[in-house]
């Protein structure tokens, strides 16, 4: 049972790095433990060429004067390096695709990828990129958004304001963003797939590791961002769901995490896995198209009305103007 929630989690390889801490008599049976090993091989070979091609994005932008920066996945997986660990720890994090913020303004940014690139679907927030056979890649204009537009006006703020704090901090081979810009866009992160589709604990876990190595030092900024951002109450969410989940330590809460709020997110995250892909009700609206995934999420966003008022009212609306803007410019 822990085998497949870890795999519904995305959490397989991290679950496997705990069973190798245990004594072997607390080992799985060897048939399901060789099949573990040999799932978590297949993630640490993807993870060596997310890596790999993140680098080389990176580096091809760089090349026509484009500064870019790694976000999430490869931008966060050296943060689960442990010390006196005998393996990179990072390669057990389930890699995804590869999101890229460029620099610059939307439509500019548009221009030049389908003059040098083969793409897909263009989206309020990014461009899906097709730059290599193996990995995709999602070139975004704004790291995140919300559905609420007075929201979404303060997101915008602060990646402008703090931007140069992501295209100047690197990792040795490409740029990623600061911790504590990390501790703010993260959360945005984790909010937005809560509403859009579901989100799973692999995020929450990449949450943790910012968390730990957040300095408190920045804590006071951190709390005054999550406040003028309106997303103070989801972080004390996610905080508790830390705590429950991960043990994190009390020290290292910015803020007092919210047991109700918390509860209610832990109970999204059990149910519908990574991304939402193991709701059954999900996968059954995708098949019937696009207005009955709308009303289903209508639908879905009514549970959180209590806890989130602002975005789940906004939703209704923005997902329409979002159809609309993407018909009127072609996408």
């Amino acid at each position: 049972s822990i085998y497949e929630q870890s795999i519904k989690q995305a959490l397989t390889g991290v679950c496997l790095a705990g069973i190798e801490r245990l004594p072997i008599e607390y080992h799985p049976p060897k048939p399901l433990l060789l099949e573990w090993i040999g799932s978590v091989e297949v993630i640490k070979k993807k993870n060596k060429l997310v890596s790999l091609r993140s680098q080389e994005v990176f580096e091809l932008f760089a090349k026509d004067d484009l500064r870019s920066c790694i976000l999430k996945g490869q931008g966060l997986a050296a943060l689960y390096e442990l010390p006196n660990s005998e393996t990179a720890s990072s390669l057990y994090r389930q890699s995804g695709d590869i999101d890229v913020w460029v620099d610059g303004e939307r439509d500019i940014i548009i221009k030049y990828m389908l003059s040098h690139y083969k793409c897909g679907r263009v989206v309020i927030h990014h461009i899906d990129v097709n730059v290599f056979d193996d990995v995709p890649v999602e070139v975004h204009f704004v790291p995140s958004y919300s559905y609420s537009p007075l929201r979404y006006n303060v997101y915008k703020e602060f990646f402008k304001e703090y931007k140069e704090e992501c295209f100047s901090t690197t990792n040795t081979r490409f740029c990623v963003p600061s911790l504590r810009f990390n501790a703010i866009y993260v959360l945005m992160h984790i909010y937005r797939h809560v509403f859009h589709e579901g989100v799973g604990l692999r995020q929450l876990m990449d949450y943790y590791f910012v968390l730990q190595n957040l300095n408190t030092s920045d804590y006071l900024f951190v709390n005054d961002w999550l406040k003028r951002l309106g997303l103070k109450r989801f972080a004390a969410a996610v905080l508790y769901v830390e705590q429950i989940v991960f043990s994190l330590h009390d020290e290292l809460l910015y803020c007092e995490p919210d047991s109700k709020a918390g509860t209610h997110l832990l109970n999204l995250i059990t149910q519908a896995g990574n991304f939402g892909q193991y709701d059954a009700s999900n996968q059954e609206a995708y098949k019937k198209g696009s207005v009955v995934l709308y009303y289903k999420n209508v639908r879905r966003l009514l549970g959180m009305l209590r806890f989130y008022p602002t975005e789940v009212i906004s939703a209704p609306f923005w997902k329409v103007g979002h159809y609309c803007w993407r018909r009127i410019k072609g996408f």
